[in-house]
């Protein structure tokens, strides 16, 4: 069987990229779509095969798994709080713009809330994020386009989170997408995932790194923060301009002329 696909040199310009694929592979698989069938692909799962440490399926430690709540966007001032994603992000969630639904909505949410040490994956629009759950998030709400699942002991979820978030599993995610409009993941394509395994050691060792990089990460952004800041007093100073400190509610008076 012969496939091709539309792709971009480095310099931007298109290119037609045609590979041959033998049709008992492609039976086997299941898939019709190129991209399924990428050779770079193929190569990328034999290097994870082949390499250092032997690979599982993401489903031997997976002990629960489910999709989000299917609801309709009536959100409230204040009730229950209710994951989009749009929350989640490489380092975390970001809580700080979380929707919330109405406390009657209780037993409709029923098992689609996550619970500190959950993961979240995001299955459809940008597929693939993935999340260990913080404190913070404790009995929020989660939605349809996102799947928690839970790991056993036997495997650091920090390092199966930062995995799955690398460049590699991303091309592997990207893969496994189906829908002909807007692709997106299953259950069982979650527990599909070939993981590379080490040592819980080396897994820890690995979380430790990221840790850290993320760290110096906040700490650089808190750094050019400071600098924007002081980049703006500097510029009112040259100006000549004092900005008043105040709060925004202050009491003051006008003079009836003056309106």
């Amino acid at each position: 069987m012969r496939n091709t696909r539309n792709s971009k040199n480095n310099n931007g310009s298109a290119s037609l990229e045609i590979f041959t694929t033998w049709s008992d592979d492609v039976l086997s698989g299941g898939r019709l779509d190129a991209k399924y069938w990428l050779p770079a692909i193929r190569e990328l799962q034999k290097a994870i095969q082949n390499g250092k440490y032997k690979s599982q399926k993401l489903g031997d430690f997976i002990t629960d798994i489910r999709y989000g709540l299917s609801t309709a966007n009536d959100y409230v001032d204040f009730g229950i709080p209710f994951l989009r994603i749009l929350n989640l992000k490489n380092d975390g969630i970001d809580v700080s713009d979380v929707v919330y639904l109405s406390e009657d909505q209780k037993d409709e949410i029923g098992k689609a809330a996550v619970h500190e040490g959950d993961l979240l994956i995001s299955r459809s629009g940008s597929v693939g994020i993935v999340v260990v759950v913080p404190k913070e998030a404790e009995n929020f709400a989660f939605g349809s386009f996102m799947i928690k699942f839970c790991l056993n002991e036997k495997i650091n979820k920090q390092f199966i989170a930062a995995w799955l978030n690398s460049e590699a599993s991303r091309k592997l995610i990207e893969r496994e997408k189906i829908g002909a409009i807007q692709g997106n993941i299953t259950i069982e394509t979650i527990k599909n995932f070939d993981i590379p395994i080490p040592p819980l050691s080396v897994q820890n060792e690995v979380v430790k790194k990221i840790q850290e990089a993320y760290e110096q990460k906040k700490k650089k952004q808190a750094e050019i923060l400071k600098i924007l800041s002081s980049i703006d007093d500097f510029v009112l100073g040259e100006l000549g301009i004092d900005m008043p400190r105040g709060g925004a509610e202050q009491v003051f008076q006008i003079w009836s002329d003056e309106i």
